[in-house]
Parts: structure tokens; C-alpha cells; sequence
């Protein structure tokens, strides 16, 4: 991943703690608190173009993720940075248990995006949060990508990150189109070129690679608060220091989403470079 020694600004970080919130009364599903930091008046985005985020569900014991990987591969290679791929390691044991001589990819984290979605049978994947599931080979999801792809975005955003191991992670946003819901950021630690074992189809493979994995959610679960009016034109940045987990020291990525705070439908996201 490129690393940027670029500090957009100097933010006071919020410190919260990392344990585990019961779901709330109104029928919420269980978040965890995580970093967040103080927003203030950003500069125009450079780049104000609408990405689409594909949210994959997957797992080492799913016999028809493979396929589904082949066509979301295929769609990386079209869209390049216009599509943004998080990779989420079922919690269903059936799905995602390990196996033999390879980690457990599963996280607390991914759990409550996977029970958000009702533990959908996999392969299963989502363009933006929005409701519709894509499954098995998901050939046909290239023709809704390139529809995302295509409108005008109401938030654009763009991000930097410099460090190795101790990283500073720069957000900058604007509101292209007026958006006064609440809205929120959430940052999501990935990593690639991971050659565990795999089931594809009836054969068992002992280094497949798998990437765009989930291996960490920076924020809280659902997102850390965006402090804006959502006005056209108005932009916001806020700077989050965060930690690589033992054992992520190479091939990771540092994603950034925008959301729609009550419905948590995906405005924009991008890759942090």
C-alpha cells in the first residue's frame, strides 16, 4: 500500500474504549466503541467521483465464494479505484471456521455487519448497504456497479495515511449536493495476499489467496459521528491516529466510508492512500 507523508492537519484525538455494547432498546444490533476524532473546516475534494462499495461476505468452508471472487476480481480490474471491496469472514461456523494450518479470519467486528444482513447463505454481497444481495457467481453485479459508478455523489471524499506501524489517517470530505440526515464515518482496516486455505468447489486449496479481508474496524462498528450541516459545498476533515494489530504488518489498506447514520446506507467510500 502507498504510504503518504502528507499531514492534511492536526486534530485532537478522542480516546474510547474498545468493549463490547449490549444491543440497544430499540432494537439495535451490538456496536463497539472506537476511535474518533474532532472535524474541522476541510478544503474541496480534488476528486469528486462516486465510488461503489461492495460489502462480500465469504469464508474458507464456502464451497461457491471462489466464483463469486473470479467476478468481483474481473470488476476490480474495470473499475480500478472506483470500486471499493471490503471482504468479511463469515461467523457462521459452517462458512467460516478455519482450516487445517491456516488463522481464524473471523472478527467481532464482521459478526454484527453479518447479523445485520440476517447470516445470509454465501457467497452474499451488497453494493452501498443498500438492500439488495447479490449471491452465487454474482455475474450481474458489474451492470449495478457501473450504475453507482455512473451518478453524481452527494458527499465526495478523499484520504491519506503516513506510518507503519502507528499510523495517522487523514479524512477530507465535501458535500457536492445538500444531505442534512446525520451521517458518519467509519474506517476499516484490510489486508491482502493472504494464502490460506480455501474450498473451491469440491477441491480444497492450501494457499488461496484471499484479499480485501477484513481484519479490523477503526471506528466504532457503524461509524464515528461526522460534525457538519450537510450543506452543498461544505467541507469537513478530521485526522484519526490508530495502531496495526499484532500480526498486520504488510499488504493492508486502510478504507473510509461515509454513511447515512439511521439507515447506514454507504454514500461514498474510497481507499486511503
Amino acid at each position: 500500500m502507498k504510504k503518504t507523508s502528507l499531514i492534511i492537519m492536526a486534530a485532537a484525538l478522542l480516546a474510547t474504549a474498545c468493549d463490547k455494547i449490549e444491543p440497544n432498546a430499540d432494537g439495535n444490533y451490538a456496536t463497539f466503541a472506537g476511535s474518533s476524532a474532532t472535524w474541522v473546516d476541510g478544503t474541496p475534494v480534488a476528486n469528486p467521483v462516486q465510488r461503489a462499495y461492495v460489502e462480500k461476505f465469504t469464508g474458507p468452508r464456502c464451497i461457491n465464494c471462489p466464483a463469486a471472487d473470479r467476478t468481483l476480481d474481473a470488476a476490480h480490474e474495470q473499475f480500478h479505484d472506483l470500486l471499493v471491496l471490503v471482504s468479511v469472514n463469515s461467523s457462521q461456523e459452517s462458512f467460516g471456521a478455519p482450516g487445517p494450518n491456516s488463522p481464524d479470519m473471523r472478527t467481532d467486528d464482521g459478526a454484527v455487519w453479518e447479523e445485520y444482513w440476517g447470516k445470509p447463505a454465501l457467497p452474499a454481497a451488497f453494493i452501498n448497504r443498500v438492500d439488495k444481495m447479490y449471491d452465487g457467481s454474482m455475474t450481474t453485479i458489474s451492470t449495478d456497479i457501473q450504475t453507482v459508478t455512473d451518478s453524481d455523489p452527494v458527499v465526495a471524499l478523499e484520504g491519506s495515511v503516513s506510518g507503519s506501524s502507528s499510523l495517522s489517517i487523514d479524512i477530507n470530505l465535501q458535500f457536492v449536493q445538500e444531505y442534512t440526515d446525520p451521517v458518519t464515518l467509519t474506517l476499516v482496516l484490510t489486508q491482502d495476499s493472504l494464502p490460506y486455505w480455501q474450498m473451491d468447489g469440491t477441491r480444497p486449496v492450501t494457499d488461496y489467496v484471499h484479499n480485501h479481508m477484513l481484519r479490523d474496524v477503526i471506528t466504532d462498528v457503524w461509524g464515528a459521528d461526522i460534525e457538519c450541516t450537510g450543506a452543498a459545498g461544505e467541507c469537513r476533515k478530521a485526522t484519526f491516529s490508530y495502531s496495526l494489530p499484532e500480526g498486520v504488518d504488510r499488504n493492508w489498506n486502510i478504507v473510509a466510508l461515509v454513511s447515512d447514520k439511521a439507515t447506514r446506507r454507504v454514500l461514498n467510500s474510497v481507499v486511503c492512500e
